[in-house]
């Protein structure tokens, strides 16, 4: 879920908060990082990811709903999803493994 009132930050490891952050509520796509945290301005919520293969690149974006009001529709931020991406490419009977450690 999300937290009201607190903006959400994710940040590659070893940077700070004025870095490399970027706000899930925009789209967007980053390149990816072997590691990653997600943390939010209120400091109810902090989440490091880390990957034994590294993705490829993450995308992200707000997730929205629609609502009407007596004066006009509205848009309304519900959450921000956060999707690692791998290029995979397998041959036949071959199998990959690896890790997600997520951290709380």
């Amino acid at each position: 879920g999300s937290i009201p009132g607190a903006d959400l930050y994710i940040r590659p490891p070893q940077e700070s908060m004025a870095g490399s952050v970027f706000r899930p509520r925009d789209p967007g796509l980053k390149p990816g990082w072997a590691s990653f945290s997600i943390k939010d301005s209120g400091k109810e919520l902090d989440i490091d990811f880390t990957f034994s293969n590294k993705p490829e690149s993450i995308w992200y974006f707000p997730v929205k709903t629609v609502s009407q009001s007596e004066r006009a529709y509205e848009l309304n931020f519900q959450a921000s999803c956060v999707i690692p991406r791998w290029q995979i490419k397998l041959e036949n009977s071959k199998e990959l493994k690896f890790n997600i450690n997520l951290s709380y």
